[in-house]
């Protein structure tokens, strides 16, 4: 555990998206997240999700990844219908952010937004 504590005391005191390559623990949220470590790649990206402005696109980006651990971890506690309705939420939020950042702008935060949509079990 201490590792994650880690992580997270080193969070921004704001998260900048045009500065994720600098924010640690944004980068080692998804780390944790690419190696299966769902629950830890939630609890590292709170506080990141945190220091999002109000209403700003990072937020909503960063409710959706941590949505979408979340619902790795329904499905993996063999909660279907939970996990479903998460993945749902995600695919809504990522739809939302490729409309605010327009068609030709796929990516953001260092993250392919269509294959983020896409990541369901």
């Amino acid at each position: 555990m201490a590792l994650l504590d880690e992580a997270k005391a080193h969070c921004p005191e704001t998260t900048d998206p045009e500065k994720w390559r600098e924010n640690r623990t944004y980068r080692y949220g998804w780390s944790l997240f690419e190696g299966g470590f769902y629950w830890e790649a939630h609890e590292v990206w709170e506080p990141v999700w945190l220091a999002c402005r109000p209403n700003s696109l990072e937020k909503v980006f960063l409710r959706a990844a941590i949505q979408l651990t979340n619902a790795f971890l329904k499905e993996a506690m063999g909660k279907k219908n939970a996990a479903r309705r998460l993945f749902d939420e995600v695919e809504g939020l990522a739809g939302e952010l490729e409309t605010a950042l327009g068609a030709e702008n796929k990516s953001y935060m260092g993250v392919d937004l269509t294959r983020f949509a896409q990541r369901k079990s």
